[in-house]
């Protein structure tokens, strides 16, 4: 396996298991969940109940390998699991174990609204007009 290759299956790998043990807790509050890892692309899904006819991705997480970056552009966590630090909290995993691999971690595709929230909590803003770059001084707490 090349160098490149070993270091894509670390990121991967890595990412997923952080999901895995982060979230542990929160997921077994929901109906149900899985944790998808496709190529560059990590999604956990959820549906908080079983009478919900649609359930949700909390996170979608993109890998791109070239530019060694980790990119996300989709964290949703449901109005009546905010406040409890799962959305900040697992970016600021993810953050870490990217960090460690030498992977930069950017929130694309941003609203408005959050893209303001993290700009003031010291995310850093990029040459794209919808995307910030988490470093070791944004507040994810």
């Amino acid at each position: 396996m090349s160098n490149q290759s070993d270091r894509q299956f670390n990121i991967n790998q890595a990412i997923e298991f952080v999901c895995k043990n982060f979230l542990d807790n929160y997921l077994k509050t929901l109906y149900s969940h899985r944790i998808l890892n496709n190529d560059n692309i990590i999604e956990v899904h959820g549906q908080r109940k079983k009478e919900d006819s649609a359930g949700f991705i909390l996170i979608r997480i993109l890998i791109n390998e070239e530019n060694g970056e980790v990119l996300i552009p989709n964290i949703f966590v449901p109005l009546e699991d905010r406040g409890n630090n799962v959305g900040l909290g697992l970016l600021k995993m993810i953050f870490l174990i990217s960090d460690r691999l030498s992977y930069n971690v950017c929130l694309v595709d941003l609203v408005d609204s959050f893209y303001d929230k993290m700009l003031q909590r010291g995310a850093l803003q990029t040459e794209l007009y919808d995307a910030l770059q988490i470093v070791e001084s944004t507040d994810l707490s």
